[in-house]
């Protein structure tokens, strides 16, 4: 069937089909797309447009991006990105999403658009309580409804319990204020999860500093928190807490800014991290990484109150387990997620981190970088 040409708009984000598989083949690409069938050989230029398909960003800045790379007219690129733009869209490669237009309103009180690039997540309440939650966690994600909505949630007052409703369909009654928000938090990341099975999503926190992103896994009490606001008090970018979306195409991390919560040391003396209380983080615009950063790093913590510190490389071989068990969509994954976790391992070096409370992740983690 001929597909006419598409008039791609500068003004529209690209994202990559979860259809679709991506190959490396030197420094290039191959890409097929499940639903049409078809296969292709990507050029240089082509394979950087492709790389840059993630939402992130619009097809102009793209070819801004671009002229600068390849020392080219940026109104040549464009004319080029637009027409191979239009060809993958035929080909059912890729899906484009236009911004938010001037003029839109903002949310009537009570209605939420928790936003991940060019999707969201519709939330209405109409309790105080759980609208005071939702802009305490989500924060750094409300925006004003633009991009493809992936889920509608509701948590509506009855009595002194809150009824869930998903998508239009009864989900159940909450007793407490905390069981409710937790549910909208645990709904609304499943939902962005889903509209993105081209990402891997990690149990993970990630700062960054001199673009490059440093990952810190490991379950609760491990101190992964702890070091990430360490370091985002210490001048280096935020772009999560517990939850991060990593792209094996670009090998970029795509900063995911709930609310950071972290346990900080006071006078306290325990044996487990987890006994102390946790405070949140009010992070500012200036706090969170705006763009996806390549992954530089991959540090594992442990908290051990006797000691002593201590720092070491871990193998690939078993960062990339470790990197498995931290992965929340290993079966939902569109692509083969052990090799792409393989070789982020290879590629980024891991480290082994033993902390005490008289030597903070922080401290121990700085001395291993060479940034």
């Amino acid at each position: 069937m001929e597909v006419l040409p598409l008039d791609i708009d500068p003004g529209a984000h690209p994202v990559r089909r979860r259809t679709a598989q991506t190959y490396l083949a030197g420094a290039e690409f191959v890409v097929a797309s499940q639903s049409s069938g078809d296969y292709l050989a990507l050029n240089e230029t082509a394979s950087a447009l492709w790389e840059r398909c993630d939402g992130s960003l619009s097809v102009a800045a793209i070819a801004g991006v671009l002229a600068s790379a390849f020392g080219k007219a940026e109104a040549e690129v464009l004319a080029d990105i637009r027409a191979t733009l239009s060809d993958f869209h035929g080909r059912d490669l890729v899906s484009l999403h236009l911004p938010e237009r001037p003029g839109l309103q903002e949310p009537p009180e009570g209605l939420f658009h928790i936003t991940f690039y060019q999707h969201r997540v519709e939330v209405q309440t109409d309790d105080p309580g759980v609208a005071k939650n939702v802009r305490r966690i989500f924060g750094g994600m409300l925006g004003r409804g633009g991009g493809t909505c992936v889920a509608g949630l509701a948590v509506l007052a009855d009595g002194d319990r809150y009824r869930t409703v998903r998508d239009g369909a009864e989900q159940g009654v909450h007793a407490t204020l905390r069981s409710a928000v937790t549910w909208i938090k645990k709904e609304a990341i499943h939902g962005l999860m889903g509209a993105r099975p081209d990402l891997l999503w990690l149990h993970a926190g990630a700062a960054a500093t001199e673009g490059k992103v440093l990952f810190c896994l490991g379950p609760g009490g491990s101190g992964k928190s702890t070091l990430v606001m360490s370091l985002v008090e210490s001048g280096w970018a935020y772009l999560s807490d517990d939850v991060i979306a990593y792209d094996p195409v670009t090998g970029g991390a795509l900063p995911f800014p709930l609310a950071p919560f972290y346990r900080v040391w006071n006078d306290e003396v325990v044996d487990d991290i987890r006994e102390l209380s946790k405070v949140r983080y009010e992070t500012s615009p200036d706090d969170v990484s705006a763009a996806a950063l390549p992954v530089s790093a991959l540090v594992f913590p442990t908290f051990s109150a006797e000691g002593p510190a201590s720092g070491a490389r871990r193998g690939a071989a078993s960062a990339t387990v470790a990197l498995a068990d931290q992965t929340l969509n290993v079966r939902h994954y569109a692509g083969d997620p052990l090799q792409s976790l393989a070789e982020l391992a290879s590629r980024a070096p891991a480290f082994d981190v033993v902390h005490t409370p008289d030597a903070p992740p922080v401290e121990v983690v700085r001395p291993l970088l060479n940034w």
